[in-house]
């Protein structure tokens, strides 16, 4: 009866060859380079991003002022402040403890392409409020322009700082340019605030017409 074999005494312990240790000291080597590569094209691409959407990205303006953004044109009409809310048949519907905005905003499509419609949002420094219904603008066919009102809800210390902004409403939209639009209630928020407890802001049906 054969008897199973053993290997050779100690030769679990022998180091691997020579051969074989260099190959994983380069693959080690390999992998530490593709590492440092990576995080560096990663940090730079980051801050490159960063600096060409602040640069480039960013389409500002103020009220009354048409923004050309890549998918047509965004103008804000005027602003409309109060703590009541009412429906498109001038019914109240709800009352805040903050106050409504009503941004009306025209969204534009000169172009030959259709517009796929707009997101908005409003900004007070780092804090950012959505719209009340998110809704959106609905994007106007090549050669029309869409009339709607935005409404928010905000906190009535930040009507001295309100910024609109408005962007294609995409899952996948690329680098877009972005309408920035300061609402210019510095000069009156005091006002405001004083007068939004008697004021109701009311819903308007968003409309599309030709562009004059």
């Amino acid at each position: 009866m054969s008897q199973p074999e053993h290997p050779a005494p100690g030769a679990a312990d022998q180091p691997a060859s020579w051969p074989a240790r260099k190959i994983r000291i380069w693959s080690g080597v390999f992998a530490l380079v593709c590492i440092i590569v990576s995080t560096v094209a990663l940090h730079s691409f980051g801050n490159d991003s960063v600096q060409d959407d602040s640069r480039a990205f960013k389409a500002t303006g103020v009220v009354g002022q048409t923004v050309d953004v890549n998918s047509g044109e965004v103008t804000v009409l005027d602003v409309k402040v109060g703590q009541t809310l009412a429906g498109t048949d001038g019914r109240p519907e709800v009352h805040s403890p903050g106050v409504f905005v009503g941004v009306d905003v025209q969204v534009a499509c000169p172009k030959e392409e259709e517009n796929p419609g707009q997101t908005v949002k409003l900004h007070a420094g780092s804090r950012t409020y959505t719209e009340w219904a998110a809704a959106g603008v609905v994007g106007p066919p090549a050669g029309y322009q869409t009339t709607a009102r935005m409404i928010f809800e905000v906190d009535p210390a930040d009507l001295n700082r309100l910024v609109f902004e408005a962007y294609r409403g995409e899952i996948i939209a690329g680098y877009e340019r972005h309408a920035w639009i300061d609402l210019g209630l510095a000069g009156r928020a005091d006002q405001l605030r004083a007068a939004a407890a008697g004021t109701t802001v009311k819903k308007l049906t968003q409309s599309t017409d030709v562009i004059a």
